[in-house]
């Protein structure tokens, strides 16, 4: 008899310190016992809990099983069940999962506006991992390229970049897989059509995040930038070669005694001063005539003044 009450009483102490809702049931479903946590679960009184259902806390829901507290608030729960623990007693042990479903629920919902993101954008994402396997692209990758989804087969980005920049792209792999932060560099890759796209790119090593372990690689399409400067040096070159020829130099400055003077390639040839040399006012002063230069900086001020032209 004494080891039976001292194994009850064990049995009792685990019961009520447990951190589960442990409550049992007759055959009716009418509690008949409940822990302290389970009156906590509840919101109730032991003494209110005792005599009522399940049934008369339940909150309807789909799929869902949930109690609605006296308070207003609804706790999801996970439920486990044994029958007949005793003749004619049931024992149900109910775990709160509020919190976990709402952290499930919100990483779903963050991890589909992610997809949507990642998936809608025009800029390239690359995950690669640190043997300089990709292990993820984002699908405008191909829509940039030119290729539709069935023609990718097993293609990469790598395979795309011309044969003159692939000595670039695994350098700067190489860099980052030692140890390296942050990587940004430029390469041209090869479009569906034959031509060529400037690509612009930068890569942060995430190896050792454990929830990345990869390098993450961004890249941009910036063709169009690379072009649009292309033409602007060109049409700096053939303006600089127009003046050369008409011997006609361009320079330009702000209103300070102390602002640098920006000169053309012929500016400098014209004065005699090396070009690059950074030309100050009192340096272009000093290459003026000393007798024309009273006209000159009066022609300047009434220009400043008048916001006018001046030819001297």
């Amino acid at each position: 008899l004494r080891e039976l009450d001292e194994s009850r009483q064990l049995l009792r102490a685990v019961f009520d310190s447990t951190m589960d809702a442990i409550l049992l049931a007759d055959d009716t479903g009418i509690y008949v016992d409940a822990n302290p946590a389970a009156c906590r679960l509840f919101g109730v009184s032991r003494a209110k809990l005792l005599g009522s259902r399940f049934m008369d806390f339940a909150e309807p829901t789909t799929g869902i099983l949930a109690i609605r507290r006296p308070d207003g608030t609804v706790a999801t729960l996970e439920r486990g069940a044994v029958a007949n623990v005793m003749p004619g007693k049931h024992l149900s042990v109910l775990r709160d999962i509020t919190d976990r479903v709402a952290a499930e629920e919100a990483l779903r919902r963050n991890e589909a506006l992610f997809r949507a993101v990642i998936e809608k954008s025009k800029e390239i994402i690359s995950l690669t991992s640190a043997d300089g396997t990709t292990r993820y692209l984002t699908p405008a990758t191909w829509q940039q390229l030119g290729w539709s989804p069935d023609e990718i087969g097993d293609r990469t980005l790598r395979d795309q970049v011309v044969p003159e920049d692939r000595e670039i792209l695994a350098r700067e792999i190489a860099r980052l897989v030692a140890g390296e932060r942050d990587m940004a560099f430029e390469l041209r890759v090869m479009h569906r059509d034959g031509s060529l796209r400037w690509i612009e790119s930068t890569g942060t090593n995430l190896l050792d995040d454990p929830n990345v372990r990869a390098i993450v690689g961004n890249y941009r399409d910036i063709t169009a930038r690379k072009l649009a400067d292309e033409a602007l040096r060109a049409s700096r070159d053939e303006l600089e070669e127009a003046q050369s020829l008409a011997h006609l130099g361009r320079w330009a400055a702000g209103v300070a005694p102390d602002d640098e003077i920006l000169w053309s390639t012929e500016c400098y040839r014209i004065f005699g001063i090396p070009e690059g040399t950074a030309v100050t006012k009192p340096l272009f002063f000093s290459r003026v005539h000393p007798d024309d230069r009273v006209l000159l900086r009066t022609a300047i001020a009434e220009m400043i003044a008048s916001d006018r032209t001046y030819d001297v």
